[in-house]
């Protein structure tokens, strides 16, 4: 083989060589690109607890309308009137305060404070209203009203005898059992032991309890009296004078 030959075999293998060392290895793969990291997402906003319902103020119920009432009543023309409440009769309310009686008409009150809280006219007059009612009732069906110092006198003679006069036989009976029961320990003492002195003390218990009784039958009959009178025309002042 000539040296021409020779050459181009040479040639040959060393393209053969060089085609081997760059093609035989893989092509290096480029990196693929880093993923950005997904944006994180933001929390979501919390949800703004929902405002508490304000329960319904309660309802508190006035107190009723009687002597422990202390009215404050604002009157046609500005003028004001406070007391505390005694009565009412024919379209008068009588307030008592500052050691004397006051007695205004219903139809010129414009606005009311009870016990320094304010009252809707209406809820006040419709109380007004109600105790007239109650005051006729009774008018028209009128209890036991003996003069007081008539109940007085025939509850000295047993005790809640003046109570069953007045028909309170529930009063009647207390006052008559616990007399009964003193007076059964006096007979013990007086013919069981044959102990006058064991029985004195017993028997002044006894006349206490009378007294007693007396004086709540008394006051039950006179209230009733006074009830059934209405306003009738002003009393003293408060503290006597």
């Amino acid at each position: 083989m000539s040296w021409l030959g020779l050459a181009l075999v040479g040639l040959s293998g060393a393209a053969q060589a060089l085609e081997d060392a760059s093609g035989g290895a893989a092509a290096p793969v480029s990196a693929a690109a880093p993923v950005s990291a997904a944006a994180p997402v933001s929390a979501a906003a919390p949800v703004s607890a929902a405002a508490p319902v304000s329960a319904p103020a309660a309802t508190v119920a006035p107190a009723p309308l009687n002597g422990n009432a202390e009215l404050a009543l604002d009157l046609e023309g500005g003028a004001q009137i406070k007391g505390w409440y005694v009565g009412v009769d024919q379209g008068v309310l009588r307030l008592s305060g500052d050691n004397r009686f006051s007695d205004v008409p219903v139809e010129l009150v414009t606005g009311v404070r009870r016990d320094g809280e304010p009252v809707a006219l209406a809820d006040f007059l419709a109380e007004v209203g109600q105790a007239q009612t109650d005051l006729d009732l009774l008018r028209a069906d009128p209890p036991t009203h003996p003069p007081p110092p008539a109940v007085f006198a025939v509850s000295l003679l047993y005790a809640g005898s003046g109570h069953a006069v007045l028909g309170d036989w529930k009063g009647a009976a207390g006052w008559a059992a616990v007399d009964t029961g003193i007076l059964a320990v006096a007979a013990w003492d007086l013919w069981g032991d044959n102990s006058l002195p064991a029985a004195i003390p017993v028997l002044a218990l006894s006349a206490l309890i009378k007294v007693a009784s007396a004086g709540d039958a008394a006051r039950i009959a006179r209230r009733r009296r006074r009830r059934l009178q209405g306003l009738g025309p002003p009393p003293r002042s408060p503290a006597g004078s």
